[in-house]
């Protein structure tokens, strides 16, 4: 659709330009948006209305608004419309059908110049209006009759093929059209013309030339002016308004407010208003005063507001509303910036979020966190810091941090590389000095971050781990030595007992009276001290006791009391402190007698000046509250037995090594390192605990936990036999297999065993003792076996020997520690067992009692 706007007072319809002729073309949307005005507009096209009269709406003409008043009547096959400016100025424009979809608007101020063209292909000129010699320099006369090729000379050669074209391609479609060229004046220049015309009703072209020289250079620099402006305007984020100084009419408004709320040009023109009803009901009201306010008083706005999105979406937009004065200082326009907020604004709540969080986090931390600036000075501080430290916040507030720490040159120096992380010592407000960690940080905002975690717990555990390190490495110590210990016990075992053996049956041999008795007699002794160190080296070594017995601590301490009193002289004040009803306690008597006594001569040794010992029996109840520092006992009934002198104690140091063997603070003839190592032996085997408390000047204290057992005690004073005479022979011929791998071992209990009237069948390997026992039909009435021996053990043999022969009794022996043998399945209940050395009465009255015995086989 075309128009053209020709005075104050004329419009001509005009219709669509020929394909491809865009010149100066609006759309008829943008012109007259308001949709209700489109309709009235076909109604009296169609001859529904008469005429328009006096309809009030918005000129859209490039992107600026005026709002103006319509009228039109129907003019042939199109409207006459005038249109007119509410505020005196008046335009006028032609409107064409409105089926088409474009209007564009020129204004004109030359002469009008009327023609028509015959319609044939020279499209003579047959009829041109007086006013062409103004327009074009030459009188009628000499246009009229001239051909279309006549007339074009005088058109700029650069537009005269388009000019022909158009007008040849409107008279053969009968579509209007308008198109621009320059027409070449006999004073050498050039004027630029419109040419808008149409196919009449005798079939000719006729139409109107107009001058427009102004008006194309004014469009020239409107458009070049307009293009700036719409540039900047349609291209920034910001929705960008101008208005009447109240702001009742828009003037010019962005495209950006009909993406923003939904909306078109034309709504936003006919209601400048409207945007309110977009805006939060709960910042509505406020907005609203705050805005007509400001344009009532000619002031600057700043708003920030929520307005609702055409999605449902709360924005959040910031309006900034600025007066546009003249020189005389009144306000001619009102501008105005909205700008979309809503990431800032979503930024900066996250910010507070953050620092909500931050704060709860600060607060309910575990560990001390302490904020400030570089130069120390304490900006924030959280609970566990005042609690830490002893300060309010605010008192911490009024400190540096070198009052805290002594770390201060580390913490408050410039930080590059990442958080700093270090053990320090943090003073508090009573001066106690607490073990911490801090890990410091500088933030963005130049502030340092310190956390400061309170490491007295760990720095506690560290040294208990420390310390149980300390007795794993003790224990290993032991354990390696104890192993030790059983292997020489073993080969020492095996040579006494050739040497007791013997030495017996040649003091049987003798008799009493025989002068070689009594020197026969002392080696005999000897060798059993030699037995007794032995023994206390497998004690030390084993981990339980083949001869415990439940005993009463109580009546040990009383049958031992006469024996403390001469071992630690009349210089030790002796206090004996018995509880009355102790539990019993499985332990080895000869064990526990060794061990008190040693302890005792120990503590007489540690107060060479006088001094008092005490001992004294207690009960006590492990559980999960006092197990650590009975060093994790099992939780249970416990007797306590405590030894404890006033001498010259001894360090940490020296503690750690008191239960190795052989070591020894005494000088080098006068101790010999196993007491205290047996008596850790001898405890460890009945499942309890040694736990030493000493220090130098202050004495030492020996607290032994054992377990209690509900089985009644036995008697302590039982007598120990003494070497005697040979014992009878048996009543019947019996026969021992003997298997033993040492042969000196072996060949004194086969002598000892065939005094005694045996028969004795040896070998020195398991292995061999199953071919021999092939090699013997007769009955075989006992096997008596070492139990460690090479490719065959003791408890395998006995097991392929009474699976061929179940009639034949079994009797292991050994040298070895118990916790050995134990692995080779013999120190279960029921097995006969005898320990090496062993005398040769305990030998037979071991095999009597097992020949007694039904077989278990």
């Amino acid at each position: 659709m075309k128009a053209l706007l020709l005075d104050a007072g004329l419009c001509l319809l005009a219709v669509s330009p020929p394909p491809g002729d865009a010149e100066a073309a609006v759309s008829f949307e943008a012109l007259l948006p308001e949709e209700a005005l489109r309709r009235a507009l076909r109604r009296v096209l169609q001859g529904a209305e008469p005429k328009l009269e006096g309809w009030r709406t918005v000129l859209v003409e490039r992107g600026f608004a005026r709002r103006v008043r319509v009228d039109a009547v129907r003019a042939g096959d199109g409207l006459l419309v005038h249109v007119a400016e509410l505020d005196g100025a008046v335009s006028t424009q032609a409107v064409s059908a409105p089926a088409e979809d474009s209007l564009p608007i020129v204004q004109a101020s030359a002469p009008l110049v009327r023609f028509t063209r015959l319609h044939d292909p020279t499209m003579t000129l047959v009829r041109v209006s007086a006013s062409c010699r103004e327009l074009f320099g030459r009188a009628a006369v000499e246009l009229l009759g001239a051909e279309g090729a006549a007339l074009h000379p005088w058109v700029h050669p650069d537009d005269r093929a388009r000019l022909l074209e158009r007008a040849f391609l409107a008279h053969s479609s009968g579509k209007p059209y308008r198109v621009t060229f320059r027409l070449q004046h006999p004073d050498g220049g050039s004027r630029w013309v419109w040419e808008i015309g149409a196919r009449d009703q005798q079939g000719h072209l006729s139409g109107f030339w107009i001058g427009v020289d102004g008006l194309v250079e004014a469009e020239r620099d409107l458009v070049g002016n307009e293009q700036l402006f719409r540039d900047i305007a349609e291209n920034i984020p910001e929705l960008l308004w101008v208005s009447s100084p109240d702001g009742r009419r828009l003037q010019y408004v962005t495209p950006s407010h009909e993406a923003f709320y939904g909306v078109s040009l034309a709504e936003v023109y006919l209601h400048p208003r409207g945007w309110l009803a977009r805006v939060h009901e709960d910042d509505r009201a406020r907005v609203r005063e705050e805005l007509r306010g400001a344009l009532a008083r000619g002031e600057e706005l700043r708003s920030e507001y929520r307005v609702i999105s055409p999605s449902g979406e709360d924005r959040w937009m910031m309006a900034r509303v600025y007066p546009v004065r003249d020189g005389a200082g009144r306000v001619r326009r009102t501008v105005g910036l909205s700008v979309d907020i809503t990431e800032r604004r979503r930024a900066e709540q996250a910010a507070r979020d953050r620092e909500t969080s931050y704060r709860a986090l600060l607060e309910n931390a575990s560990d001390a966190i302490l904020l400030y600036d570089k130069q120390g000075q304490v900006l924030v501080a959280n609970n566990r810091a005042c609690a830490l430290t002893g300060y309010s916040e605010a008192e911490l507030r009024e400190l540096r941090v070198s009052d805290l720490t002594a770390a201060d040159d580390l913490i408050t120096s410039p930080l590059t590389g990442g958080p700093r992380l270090i053990e320090h010592r943090l003073i508090t407000r009573s001066g106690e000095e607490l073990p911490v960690e801090i890990s410091v940080s500088a933030l963005e905002d130049g502030r340092v971050q310190a956390i400061v975690r309170d490491i007295r717990q760990r720095k506690d555990e560290e040294r208990q781990r420390q310390k149980i390190a300390g007795q794993l490495q003790q224990a290993r110590t032991l354990e390696s030595v104890g192993r030790l210990a059983g292997g020489i016990a073993h080969d020492f075992n095996n040579m006494l007992a050739v040497i007791l053996n013997r030495a017996e049956m040649i003091l049987q041999d003798l008799g009493p009276e025989s002068g070689q008795g009594a020197d026969m007699k002392e080696i005999w002794e000897a060798a059993s001290r030699a037995a007794a160190l032995t023994r206390q080296l497998l004690v030390f070594s084993r981990r339980d006791l083949p001869d415990a017995q439940p005993l009463d601590l109580n009546d040990v301490l009383k049958n031992l009391t006469g024996l403390l009193r001469r071992s630690v002289g009349e210089h030790i004040g002796l206090t004996i402190q018995l509880t009355p009803g102790l539990p019993a306690v499985r332990i080895g008597l000869p064990q526990i007698e060794n061990m008190v006594v040693n302890m005792a001569i120990n503590a007489r040794d540690a107060m060479p000046s006088g001094g008092t010992l005490s001992i004294q029996t207690s009960t006590a109840r492990i559980d999960g509250r006092i197990a650590r520092r009975a060093n994790d006992l099992p939780e249970g009934e416990y007797v306590v037995l405590s030894v404890q002198d006033t001498g010259v104690g001894m360090s940490a140091e020296v503690a750690v090594h008191i239960f190795e063997p052989f070591f020894t603070t005494k000088p080098r003839d006068q101790g010999t390192g196993l007491g205290l190592a047996t008596a850790y032996g001898t405890v460890k085997g009945a499942g309890g605990r040694i736990v030493v408390q000493s220090a130098p000047g202050k004495g030492a204290r020996f607290d032994v936990w054992l377990p209690a057992t509900q089985d009644a005690p036995k008697a302590v004073n039982e007598p120990t036999p003494a070497p005697s005479a040979a014992e009878a022979p048996p009543s019947r011929p019996l026969t021992v297999l003997l298997v033993e791998d040492e042969h000196s071992v072996r060949q004194v209990i086969g002598q000892m065993l065939s005094r005694h009237g045996y028969t004795v069948i040896e070998a020195e390997a398991g292995d061999i003792a199953l071919e021999r026992v092939a090699e013997h039909p007769e009955p075989i009435d006992v096997l008596v076996t070492d139990v460690i021996m090479p490719r065959m053990s003791g408890k395998e043999l006995a097991d392929a020997l009474t699976a061929a022969r179940p009639e034949v009794r079994v009797l292991f022996m050994s040298g070895y520690t118990d916790d050995l043998i134990a692995r080779h399945g013999v120190l279960e209940p029921g097995i006969a067992f005898l320990q090496k050395p062993f005398r040769l009465s305990a030998l037979v009255a071991a095999l009597r009692r097992l020949l007694e015995e039904p077989p278990t086989r």
